[in-house]
């Protein structure tokens, strides 16, 4: 990411963009899968995934203006760097989401 403070919501691309491989993301610990978001109440990928590596919680959030009363509140949240001490899946059904990961190097890697 560019060290820009525009609206988070943009792309904040490096400029000239800087695309990172799925390995360098891998060895960050982030994984990605493909899966089936209109079954994944029974999706068996999904399952499998979550059994495999111990999820035994899952919540759902439907962020976006027309359900949400304090939308432009709610989403400053997560605009503030905050750390998890567990792993989460992030399953993005519709749209489109970015999801910020800090590197080695302590730089912002937008997904």
């Amino acid at each position: 990411m560019d060290d820009s403070n525009e609206d988070q919501r943009l792309p904040h691309h490096r400029n000239p963009k800087e695309l990172l491989t799925m390995d360098y993301l891998a060895d960050l610990g982030v994984l990605y899968w493909n899966l089936n978001p209109d079954n994944y109440e029974h999706d068996s990928e999904l399952g499998k995934i979550r059994d495999e590596r111990g999820y035994d919680y899952m919540d759902l959030l439907d962020l976006c203006p027309e359900k949400v009363s304090n939308y432009e509140e709610k989403l400053k949240n997560f605009f503030t760097e905050h750390i998890h001490k567990d792993e989460e899946i992030r399953y993005c059904f519709t749209r489109s989401c970015y999801f910020d990961v800090m590197d080695e190097d302590d730089r912002w890697i937008r997904i």
